[in-house]
Parts: C-alpha cells; structure tokens; sequence
C-alpha cells in the first residue's frame, strides 16, 4: 500500500485543528451553564423530550442540540457541543482562502482561529452565535470559490442560527457598499472570485435546493418538529426589534475586550491594513473594509452583546496573519541584531507586565503609582530608541523585522494566558468579558447537597420531592434529572415537600413543619458597569474585581435529616438558615 507524504504546510493545518479541538474540548462539561446558556439548554432539552417547546427566534440550536441529547445524554458537554463543532469548521475558512492569502498567511491564520481566546471562549458557550459566525463565514468562503451547493447548506444553518447571522450579514452588505464606493472611485479594483464552476445560473439553482433542503431538514429536525420553521420566521423581527432597544452592553466594554485580550491580532492587524493600501494588495484592502464595517455595526446595534465581535475577529486574525507571514522569511535581514532586538523587547514586555502587576496592589500609594508608570512609560521609550539604533546601524527593514518578532512572542505569550485563564482557570468566566452575565457559581455544590440528602432518605439519588418558587433556567436545567421536582410560584398550603428551594429575598417556608437552609452562590455577575472596573491593573493582570452575587436558599425539612423529628410544630424564627461554608 503506497502512502503519501505529509507536506509541511499539512501538518502544521492538522496540528491547527488538533489544538482547536483539544482546547474547545477540555473541561467542556465541568463549567456550570450560565443564565443565558440554559435558557438555549433547556428549549433543547424539551425537544429531546417530545416536550412543546416554546422556541425562541433561531431554532437550528435547539434542535440540533435537542437531537444530541436524545441519541446521547443531556449534559453541559453535548449542551456546548454545535457550538465547538462550529468553532473548528472556521479553520476550514483558512483552506479556501490560501488561494487569495498564501499558503503561508493561510497557516498561521488557522493557528490564531484556532488559539484565540475570543473564538474559544464563544465556541464554549451553548447557543447559536456560533453557529451562525462558523456557518455564515464558511458560506461566505464557499461564495469566493464558487461552491454553490456548500454555500446554500452553510447559508442556510446560519440563517437557522437566530439574529446573529443578520447581525454578520449586515456588516457584510456594508462593507460590500463601501468597497464598490471606492471602487466607483477608482480607489479600489473590484475584487474577483474563482472562475472554475459552472455557470451563474446553474450555480445560483444548486446553492437555492441545497439550502432549501437544509432549512427544511435542519429546521424541522427532519420534519418532527414543524415549528422551527416558525421560529425561523421571528429572527428578522427581533433583529430589527435589537435597533430599538436600550444597550445593555457599553460599546467602550466590546472595544476593551478586543484591545485586552487580542493585543496581538490588533495591533499586526492594523498594520496590515495599512501596508495593503500602501502595496495596492486588492484582496488585502478588501479585508481591511470588512474588518472595519464588522467592528462599526458591532458597536452601533444597541443589542449587542460580547460574542458579535467573533465577526470582528475573524478579518483580524487574517489581516494578522497576512502581516506575520511576511515578516517570518529571514534570509532577506540581518538575523543577529533582529533577534537581539526581539530579545529586548521580549525582556521590557516581561518588566513592563511586572511594574502592571504591582499598580494592582499598591492600594493608594500614590507616589508608588506614578513611579511605576514612569518605568512602564520609560521601557516603552527604550524600546523606541533600540528600533532606531536598529534602523540607523544596520537598516530599517531589519529593525522592523526585530520589532515584530519581538512582539509576537511576547503578545503572543499574553495571549496563551488570556486562553489558558478562560479554558482552566476560569472555566465559569465569572471575571471574563466573553461571557454574558449572569454566570452560575455553585452549581456541583447544590446537586451534592441534594444527592446526600436523597441518598440518607431513599438510598437513591435524584429521588426527593423538590418545590421550587423560582421559574429560572438556570435551575431547571440544573435540576432536569430531578423527575419529582415541581416549578411552581410559592410553596402550595397543606404540602410539605422535603426540598424547597428559593431565591434570596423570598421570605422562609412557613408551613406546618420547620425546615433547615441552605444558601448557595448561584448567580454572579460583574458589579462595574463601565468598559472595565475601577481598579482595572489589577483586573488585567488577576481577573480579580468587584462582583454581585446572588443567592438560592435550600430548604431541607428537618426529619430529613438523621435525628429529625418529622411533623414538627414550626414557631416563629423556627426556620433557620445556616450559612454555605
């Protein structure tokens, strides 16, 4: 049997897609669903049930998860498991356009899909942003090279996606509009696709059956639930619905999470978009439009929300990639003093980074404050001066060449924190801005609370009668194993269930029996409403500030605990809440 040798430029995409699933999978099922995510978890839960699911506009999420639970289990892992199956098909995206940005660009381009902390963190969150970034961009790649049959598919699950696909598409037409402008103006040369398929109106034909096909199949779940077509229907109503509403995200917070957690694609980005005007690089410069129109319409729709900018993220990272790969080449420059210059420059960052770290903890030392930020300032001013010295000693192409090495290991560096704190450290994401708050905290606690229970009472787990007052998803989705729960708006006279649970501020069961509480952390959120808190060093470097808490109360009836007298008088104060160590 005669095997073909793996290609350098192959094995370096494989390794690409075997770090994007890696990272996407790891610790997947351990990080408690947030508010938002269950609220998507549950609408799928109930279609894996049979359930009459009231689905919200987009409904290629809860069926498509709904149709994983029922083969397999219902689980925070399958719950996020379209959205990172949707997050490593964009590496694809880096295969159909290594015709138009090189091989090289093409490479490491799919290495930044696959290693930022943004596109990770979304493509760890169960609902349809995702979906509708990987599968709309992928339609968008598929247009490029003329795959008509692929662009209707991946047209058509996008669009099944909810509002976000629009959102995508908007900025798109945009930047379309822009382009065409400066192409009107002689400013632009129009941008061409592949010319290797058959004719327009063929094409045209083929991409409408298949996504017709797709939306049909995909939209139903294979006919079995007819209604997610209508709630196909209600996404350009609640798209259009999210220009009228009051933001509820500050625009500054979306611009501090590009310029936290994505120094490195920033600022060679912006680079890149000014050397393709400057070389005339037609594919480049239409780039550069489309990253531009994408971070506008994000900043603009009063709706949006932290995940839009995985459509800002995607023109970056390619622009990046497009301006790393022509500074990689080092037979053309002085190797010595260019990699001496990177060295320093790898040397002030580490420094740098150290004198941020103490701004966090200086508490109020104002002189302290000032003298650290004239080392970060003077390092920075060091900095400078080696890129001239540089520059003047051997040439400025070499000293270039020193600077940007010397960032790319020390923000690239950065970056690998930012996904390593997101994917281990932070798997809740209770201090990343990636996450839509609220986030739930004590989650595992709560169900071993109620396991020890159930075990002690009926030597079976999940097998207790719960009442819950609260009608949140959070809680429904945490207790959808428990079959004898009742959701319900206060405890019901007459009944004395072993378990209620309540929220903080709802007044203690006073019922026949007397009961013992429990409080538990469960929703968290950030307590700054601005781009970032006060003391934002110390957010930077720690991921430490102020958050608000909110809490469910566990009430236990006492005889179901051992020694517990069942039936007991409950006098006044009798009900008792014992803090959660």
């Amino acid at each position: 049997m005669k095997f073909n040798r793996i290609t350098l430029e192959q094995g370096i995409f494989i390794l690409a897609l075997l770090l994007a699933i890696l990272i996407r999978a790891i610790n997947l099922n351990s990080a408690a669903l947030s508010e938002y995510e269950a609220e998507q978890a549950v609408e799928a839960l109930q279609i894996s049930e049979g359930e009459d699911a009231a689905l919200t506009a987009g409904p290629a999420y809860p069926l498509l998860t709904g149709a994983v639970f029922y083969i397999f289990s219902a689980n925070n892992l399958f719950a996020r498991f379209w959205p990172a199956v949707a997050g490593i098909s964009l590496l694809g995206l880096a295969l159909i356009l290594r015709s138009k940005a090189g091989m090289l660009a093409a490479l490491v381009f799919s290495l930044g899909l696959a290693l930022d902390p943004g596109l990770v963190a979304v493509s760890r969150l169960a609902g349809g942003p995702m979906l509708a970034a990987g599968f709309g961009l992928l339609a968008l790649g598929f247009i490029l090279i003329k795959r008509p049959a692929h662009t209707g598919i991946c047209a058509a699950l996008a669009a099944l996606s909810g509002p976000a696909a629009l959102h995508g598409l908007s900025h798109i037409l945009l930047a379309s509009g822009i382009g065409f402008y400066l192409v009107k103006r002689g400013s632009l040369i129009p941008f061409s696709v592949d010319n290797e398929t058959p004719t327009a109106s063929s094409g045209y034909g083929i991409g409408l059956v298949s996504g017709g096909a797709a939306v049909l199949v995909a939209g139903t779940l294979f006919f079995k639930v007819p209604e997610g077509l209508g709630a196909a229907a209600g996404i350009i109503p609640v798209y259009i619905a999210g220009w009228f509403d009051p933001p509820t995200v500050p625009a500054a917070r979306l611009l501090a999470a590009l310029l936290v957690y994505q120094p490195l694609g920033i600022v060679l980005a912006a680079a890149a978009s000014v050397h393709a005007w400057r070389r005339k690089s037609t594919f480049m410069q239409w780039v550069s439009i489309w990253a531009i129109s994408a971070l506008a319409m994000v900043l603009v729709y009063p709706a949006r929300q932290e995940s839009d900018l995985i459509w800002v993220l995607v023109p970056v990272w390619l622009l990046a990639a497009w301006e790393i790969a022509s500074h990689i080449r080092i037979d053309d420059i002085d190797q010595l003093p260019a990699a001496g210059q990177a060295t320093l420059i790898l040397i002030l960052f580490a420094l740098g980074w150290l004198n941020l770290a103490g701004l966090g903890t200086l508490g109020g030392d104002s002189q302290s404050f000032r003298l650290r930020w004239m080392i970060i300032g003077g390092m920075l001013f060091l900095a400078g001066i080696t890129f001239l010295l540089v520059g003047l000693g051997w040439s400025y192409k070499t000293a270039r060449r020193g600077l940007v090495w010397g960032l790319l290991v020390a923000l690239g560096v950065y970056t690998l924190s930012n996904l390593g704190g997101i994917v281990f450290e932070r798997s809740n994401g209770e201090q990343d801005l990636w996450n839509p708050a609220p986030v739930i905290r004590q989650a595992d606690e709560l169900l071993a609370t109620l396991n020890t229970l159930s075990v002690l009472n009926t030597g079976m787990q999940n097998s207790l009668d719960v009442v819950v007052t609260s009608s949140e998803a959070s809680l429904r989705w945490a207790l959808r194993d428990w079959s004898r729960t009742k959701f319900l708006t206060g405890a019901v006279p007459g009944e004395d269930p072993t378990i209620i649970i309540n929220t903080e501020g709802q007044a203690a069961p006073g019922l026949a029996v007397s009961y013992r509480g429990q409080d538990f952390a469960w929703w968290v959120s950030p307590a700054w409403g601005g781009a970032l808190p006060e003391d934002w060093a110390r957010w930077v470097v720690f991921r430490t500030s102020p958050e608000q808490v909110k809490h469910i109360i566990l009430w236990a009836r006492v005889d179901a605990f051992p020694g517990g007298v069942a039936n007991q008088p409950a006098g006044e104060g009798e009900s008792t809440l014992e803090d959660s160590p």
